[in-house]
Parts: C-alpha cells; structure tokens; sequence
C-alpha cells in the first residue's frame, strides 16, 4: 500500500512520518540487489517483511515496501522464518 501511495510509514516511537525514507531506500536496495530470482528477507519487517508486516503494533497480511518493490519484479519472497521449515 506504501508503493501505491495508500499508506504511510510511521515511527513507532515518535509517530514521525518516514514513507519517503522507506521507499528511497527501498529504490536503492533494489538497485543493488540487480535481477535476484529469490530473496531471504526479516519476518514481520516495515521494510522486509514478506506477507506479514507490524502495522500499528499488530501483525497484518501484507509486504513490508522493500519486499513489496521485489514481489513487483516477480521475485520470490521468503523470511528467515521459513528457513526451518526447507528440506
């Protein structure tokens, strides 16, 4: 929703907007991260979390902005979570 422009990002412990800050960043990871066709990334993250992301202080569906700029580019998405869980 960030990338969309329908949600912001906010500091937890300040409430200061930073939606620009995590897009940017986001950009430049991108970047750097060149044509990747899997991507090991933070559970629950703002910024890496792959179809849970910490809103508000509660567990929601949905992608963290860096993890939702690569699902865009057709990326697969796994968290550090879901490394037990591989043969």
């Amino acid at each position: 929703r960030v990338l969309a422009g329908a949600a912001v990002v906010r500091q937890t412990a300040t409430g200061v907007e930073v939606t620009e800050a995590f897009r940017r960043g986001a950009e430049l990871a991108v970047a750097a991260a060149g044509e990747p066709r899997l991507a090991i990334l933070k559970a629950r993250s703002p910024s890496c979390g792959a179809g849970q992301t910490e809103i508000d202080g509660a567990v929601r569906p949905g992608d963290g902005v860096f993890a939702a700029s690569l699902r865009q580019r057709g990326v697969e998405l796994l968290t550090d979570e879901d490394l037990g869980e591989l043969p």
